[in-house]
């Protein structure tokens, strides 16, 4: 499933997910980590990487530096989000999150004046892949996690930034960048948790309340003069038929 180069656990290593029709080259990554599903024997199930980024710079008042850092940073992001959109992969909003789109996905650092919708736990709905950040919004995100999801034929990649202090009373500590691809069946697996009884009858009945959730998140987004993407098709995990309600 996964093609890497060699060597792998080099710096400057390169990745490529292997597809007959649109294979995936990424980035250079400076850690690489497979993860094999030993109990069934199915081989390799996840990937893990963490992709090249230029070091920090070595001191807080240097603005300048500070800025460029953020230059490369953005552009890998974004060169990264490109080549999975490219491959056909879909955006996969989960059943309990709102359907946003643009800026309104975007949990930015409090204060910023180009803020959209904001609501909690916003920083884990995962952006939408075809906003493109200008650089005046990617400085103003938050110091914690903001991701990026997509979902194909059940298995899924994610894309996260995480962002570490830029306080000058802490140590300057490395971000990262990283990439983890999961199978369809670790996908599904990660998404609804231990399944008990009739799993088809227990992945639907979880699917039902995830989408309540939705429900009054969006209420709330459309409350707040939030724009809800009614057209969204959504991804049934798991090869599990989705509720009639969700149709």
């Amino acid at each position: 499933m996964y093609d890497a180069g060699t060597p792998f656990k080099a710096l400057g290593a390169m990745v490529v997910l292997d597809d007959d029709y649109h294979p995936i080259s990424f980035p250079p990554v400076e850690h690489l980590a497979f993860y094999e599903e030993g109990a069934t024997g199915g081989g390799i199930n996840e990937i893990a990487m963490d992709l090249w980024l230029p070091r920090k710079p070595k001191s807080y008042s240097d603005a300048h530096a500070w800025t460029e850092y953020d230059k490369v940073v953005r552009k890998l992001a974004q060169e990264t989000i490109d080549r999975i959109n490219q491959a056909h992969w879909q955006r996969w909003i989960m059943f309990y999150d709102p359907r946003l789109s643009g800026r309104d996905t975007i949990a930015f650092a409090a204060g910023y004046r180009n803020r959209g919708y904001t609501a909690p736990g916003q920083d884990m709905w995962g952006v939408d892949p075809l906003y493109r950040m200008t650089q005046e919004d990617w400085s103003n995100l938050p110091e914690k996690t903001t991701c990026w999801t997509w979902i194909k034929n059940g298995a899924s990649i994610q894309l996260r930034y995480e962002k570490e202090s830029r306080n000058p009373r802490m140590p300057i500590l490395f971000d990262t960048l990283r990439v983890t691809i999961k199978s369809a069946d670790t996908t599904s697996g990660g998404f609804y948790g231990e399944t008990k009884g009739d799993w088809k009858q227990f992945k639907q009945s979880e699917m039902q309340s995830m989408f309540e959730e939705r429900k009054q998140k969006e209420e709330a987004a459309k409350s707040a003069g939030a724009r809800i993407l009614e057209d969204y098709k959504d991804y049934p995990v798991g090869g599990v038929t989705l509720p009639d309600t969700a149709r």
